[in-house]
């Protein structure tokens, strides 16, 4: 291989490297925009019937106040358009909900406290933006302890 190929070779491999590099560093930081305390615990989508996401419920928890869990449901198929979404969390005899049908990235923050010891349920709902078509998902019985 010449010496401008192998150059090449390890510009292009340096480059793929950088921006994998900052790839992670953007996601990474998106998922602390979001303005829950604690650290992410999971995550869950929202598909269709094809298996399309239509969006993703982020769950964070914090030792903070007896325990905090958070949520956050972000749009992904319509992200960046004016739609519906909606995140619900609710457990130890609490509940928070957001909701309006203009977001564009995401629903909530919503959090809840006092949950050291009790299982959440978490709710999340996207409606396109011509408002025909709506998916949900329900989780109960999550992250107890």
């Amino acid at each position: 291989m010449s010496a401008v190929k192998r150059i090449s070779a390890h510009l292009a491999a340096l480059s793929l490297l950088v921006g994998g590099i900052s790839l992670a560093a953007t996601q990474t930081a998106a998922a602390g925009d979001f303005g829950c305390p604690g650290s992410q615990v999971g995550s869950h989508d929202i598909k269709d019937d094809a298996g399309r996401v239509w969006g993703t419920l982020y769950v964070y928890y914090s030792s903070a106040n007896g325990g905090t869990n958070c949520l956050v449901n972000k749009a992904v198929r319509y992200y960046g358009t004016p739609q519906t979404i909606r995140a619900f969390i609710s457990g130890a005899g609490k509940s928070d909900n957001d909701s309006k049908p203009d977001y564009k990235y995401y629903a909530g923050p919503v959090s809840i406290t006092g949950t050291n010891g009790h299982c959440i349920t978490i709710e999340g709902e996207i409606v396109n933006p011509a408002r025909t078509e709506m998916h949900s998902l329900e989780r109960n019985n999550l992250y107890c302890g």
